[in-house]
Order: structure tokens, then sequence, then C-alpha cells
């Protein structure tokens, strides 16, 4: 799983892994019901078609590709070993590229290009909202895959429907060494049968592979004027890939110009030292709104050439919550065991318009160390000055074994809108307390 780190002001906490509901949006949340539909693609094609070549290599009990994967979910200490060691387990599903588009009546053909490394599955799916258009896969020497080209073995073509569209698969097991490098997705719909309003289609490609690409981002939600920052890692199995062309994009969702930046492995763009195998860079933010990140690695590794790529999205909103006066500290004891419950903070948060708005803000102990977190809801029925009160559990506290002064910090507000919370303000107000 890709990590997550979650700073704050500029200062730095601990790594954290986290589920795909935050920074990978856009693609892990469908992508990763994608690669489970592959694997058991893949599954399948063993125990379907190669299994009666080869002669019974999975066990009869698992007689299904569904059977076999629910059988991992529910039962992960139990595994299924083939009896023959011709089929080796499958390397993990790695994100190559995601790319998305429109036909139209004018436009009524697309292209998507990426790069295959040697010894590699790959999987190409590509989902239309409207239509069904023509694909074939074209690698290189000449190669090329269609829909009734494929041999229904090691080469294969599904195609489903469900709420998304119209789903097409291609799964090519082991296309290199004999077709790595520079490969093309084609699309093609006959234009008169286009609608006039266009058919999205949306295509994610990955690679069963032993490269993966690891991406950090230090939040998902912005304040215009702030900084998007970025850390980055390749790996061929546990060995950090030096030497890359590491590079972010994002675009508004709604469409525009790119915004391109590259990240480094130098020592001096907060990526550690120099040529270790970690690459950062960063970028101002200075436009309101959602847009679709992509983070995207090349370069060559011990087998050869390959590029393999990150997507998400984010949020920039317009500061305008912030903290109207000062702070006021309260710490009960309600059973006056000389232990307090917990250690309260008030204070008046200053909102633009009705709506819900959640606070949130950390406890840090002396040495900078988190030791607690808190978040209060405000329901603003107008505009202007809401009380708040973030309570710290005085359990909590105690558990951490470190005494105060404790400081307030990282205090966010954020928005429920339409489209989700979005952060309203993140006032640089900080209170010291004393502790238990």
């Amino acid at each position: 799983m890709t990590r997550i780190c979650h700073t704050s002001n500029g200062t730095s906490s601990s790594l954290e892994e986290i589920s795909t509901t935050g920074f990978f949006k856009a693609w892990p949340n469908a992508f990763h019901n994608a690669i489970l539909e592959v694997q058991n693609l893949w599954e399948g094609l063993y125990l379907e078609k190669i299994r009666p070549v080869l002669g019974g290599l999975m066990p009869s009990t698992a007689n299904t590709s569904a059977n076999l994967l629910a059988a991992r979910v529910s039962s992960p200490e139990q595994t299924v070993t083939p009896r023959n060691p011709i089929l080796p387990p499958l390397l993990p599903a790695q994100g190559v590229k995601r790319a998305v588009g429109k036909l139209t009546p004018t436009a009524p053909t697309a292209s998507v290009s990426f790069v295959v490394e040697t010894g590699a599955d790959l999987t190409v799916s590509l989902t239309t909202d409207a239509m069904k258009p023509d694909l074939t896969l074209n690698a290189p020497g000449g190669v090329r895959y269609s829909p009734t080209s494929v041999n229904g073995l090691d080469k294969r073509y599904d195609i489903f429907q469900n709420v998304s569209g119209i789903t097409q698969v291609f799964a090519i097991h082991s296309p290199a060494p004999g077709n790595p490098g520079n490969w093309t997705l084609n699309l093609v719909v006959d234009n008169n049968n286009v609608l006039l309003t266009g058919a999205n289609w949306t295509a994610n490609i990955s690679l069963h592979a032993g490269i993966g690409l690891q991406v950090e981002v230090a939040e998902t939600n912005y304040l215009v004027s702030e900084t998007l920052k970025l850390k980055a890692t390749a790996k061929r199995d546990s060995t950090a890939l030096t030497s890359l062309t590491v590079a972010a994009s994002f675009t508004p969702t709604t469409g525009g110009t790119a915004t391109n930046f590259t990240l480094f492995d130098d020592g001096a763009h907060e990526d550690g030292a120099a040529n270790d195998g970690v690459y950062a860079g960063s970028q101002s933010l200075n436009t309101v709104g959602s847009f679709d990140l992509t983070v995207t690695a090349a370069g060559n590794a011990p087998l050869g050439a390959f590029q393999h790529q990150q997507a998400g999205t984010f949020t920039v909103s317009a500061p305008e919550a912030t903290i109207s006066g000062g702070f006021t500290e309260a710490a009960p004891d309600a059973d006056n065991d000389g232990r307090y419950d917990s250690i309260n903070w008030s204070f008046a948060v200053n909102v633009p318009r009705v709506g819900s708005y959640t606070v949130f803000g950390d406890l840090a102990a002396r040495d900078g160390s988190s030791v607690g977190s808190a978040s209060a809801s405000v329901n603003a029925t107008v505009a202007g000055n809401q009380n708040v009160t973030l309570v710290f559990a005085g359990q909590e506290l105690y558990r951490n074994g470190k005494e105060g002064p404790y400081l307030l910090k990282n205090l966010r507000i954020t928005v429920a809108t339409a489209e989700g919370e979005r952060l309203s303000g993140r006032p640089a107000q900080t209170a010291l307390t004393g502790g238990p």
C-alpha cells in the first residue's frame, strides 16, 4: 500500500498506513477493484485454461477462480500451493498509466502510450460510459493484439458491463522479453455512431511486476498559497532505484492546463541524502478547485527500461474560517483522584457562512511528539463566531507517559460541501497548556 505522510504548517509527523479514501481517490478506489477483477481473471486463466493443458496444477478443491479469491480474502493464512512449480505466484499489480478522454464525432479516435518492462504480466482495462469502441494493442516489433486475435490462453480479452459503463480488458501473460518497450492502446469508433455529447473513456494499465512506485503526499486538502509536497520511491523488490526521471503533473478535474514539476534525488529538495532513491519536489498552489494528480517514474532497472505511475486527487480552497479571540483552558477532575479527566481548549471560530464545520487540533509534548488529537463539530446556523471546545482525553495523555506543558497546534477547519469535506481554514495560532 502506498503511504501518506500527514503534516501541517511545515511540521513533519510519522508516516501512517491509510485506506484508499484519501489521496488515491481517483485511481485506486476504482482501480483497486479493477486489479482484483484482473487478479480473478488471471487465476481463472490459470485454472480454466492452463491447468487442463499442463495437468492439474491446482488442487481440485479450488475449482473456480472466485472460490480461490474468496479463500484468500477470508483465510489469508490458507494458501493454495501448486503441485507443479511451473506457474510462480503472481507479482503485485503496479499502476503504469491512467488516462482519460472523450470520443466525439469530430474526434472519433484516441491512443494511449505506455512502457512494458521485461518479465511483467500486462493488464489493459478501458471503460467507456456510452458506447464500445474498437480496441487494438500495438507492441514493439509490429506485434498487434485485438479482441479476435488473442488465443484465450496466455493472451486473453474480456468484456463486461456494469454501472460504470462498458469495460474491455486485455490480459497478456508475460508479454516480455519478446515485446518489452513502448506499447500503444488504440481506440476507434465510427464517427456516425458517436453521440453528439461524446463518450467518456478511462484507461487503467497495470503490470504484475517486481518494480513498485510508492508516493507520499503531505496533505490532500490545501488552501491557496500553500505548497503541495511530494516524495516518491521506486523499488525493484527491496532495492531503491536511482538515476530515474520522476515528474508530477496536476490538472483541474474539469479540464484545463496542466501544471508540471520535477521530483529530485539531489539532497537539496527535502529528499534526504543525494542519490538514495528518494525523490521529492514541491509546487505552490494558487488556484481554487479539485485537481487530478499523476506522479510518473521512468528509467532503467536491472531488467531494462520501465515507466510506472500513481494517480490521485487533491483540493485547493480559499482561506475563509479563522479563530477569533483567545483560548480558554480547562482540566476537569470529576472524581477528585488528582488525575485530569481531560484537557479542554475552548475558543471561537469565525465562519463565513451557514454550514457544517469540523475543527481539528493536535496536542504535542515538549519534545514535539504528538500525544493526542481531537475534533469538534460546529453546525453554524448563522455566519460569524461559533464557540468550540476541543477535548483531549486524559487517559490518552497519561498513556503516552509525557508530562506537560502541552502545545495545542495544527488547527484545521473543514466545511461540508456537495463534493465532500473541504479545508476552510488553517489558523496559525497555538496555545500552551499545563498538564497531568
